[in-house]
């Protein structure tokens, strides 16, 4: 198998997954949708369990943008080192370490300073993936509300992201995992083709 085909068969197995959650939290929502509504008052002293889950859709596409992360972290790598060996080009591996374990910024440096590429950083998918790796940190390292205020500026340029004014809380459309999916697919691509042109 190619390695395109390999990173191409995963972001389709990601898309049936959006697909698959999707329909899932629009069941659960429609089963559960009088209890999602209701409001019932109870002594604050006194522990009641949920009944349902209201945040279904919230944590299912939370889940998708971690895999989508790491489908990234794990093939960026996988195509600079097997392109660079194949046209006998040295390079500095991907380190944890690096810059905040970041995969996005090592690529960079990988292509703009040691391959001298002439790979445009400036638009395109690596600029809104960028903003996608600060949006699923939030998911991870911060339950999912809005770290910082700076973030809200990243938040309020994406299609299918929004931030609750009440809540910090983030809500994240199946769409925006869907489209975070193909600029993956395609930034994998460029970097192969730009690799592959040295």
């Amino acid at each position: 198998m190619k390695l395109e085909h390999q990173y191409r068969s995963e972001c389709d197995m990601l898309r049936l997954l959006v697909d698959e959650f999707e329909r899932m939290s629009e069941r659960y929502a429609k089963e559960n949708k009088e209890e999602i509504n209701s409001i019932i008052a109870h002594d604050a002293f006194e522990y009641h369990a949920p009944r349902c889950i209201p945040n279904l859709k919230e944590l299912l596409a939370s889940s998708l943008l971690i895999q989508i992360q790491g489908l990234l972290d794990f093939s960026l790598p996988k195509v600079v080192e097997y392109l660079s060996k194949s046209k006998n080009l040295t390079f500095t591996p991907f380190d944890k370490a690096w810059v905040g374990g970041s995969v996005l910024c090592w690529v960079k440096h990988i292509l703009k300073k040691e391959m001298k590429s002439g790979f445009d950083f400036g638009s395109g998918p690596y600029s809104r993936l960028r903003d996608f790796y600060a949006i699923r940190n939030d998911q991870v390292h911060h339950g999912g509300y809005l770290s910082a205020e700076n973030r809200r500026v990243i938040v309020n340029k994406l299609k299918g992201v929004h931030i609750s004014q009440y809540t910090d809380l983030y809500d994240t459309d199946f769409s925006y995992c869907r489209s975070v999916i193909d600029d993956a697919e395609t930034f994998l691509i460029e970097v192969e083709k730009s690799i592959s042109n040295k």
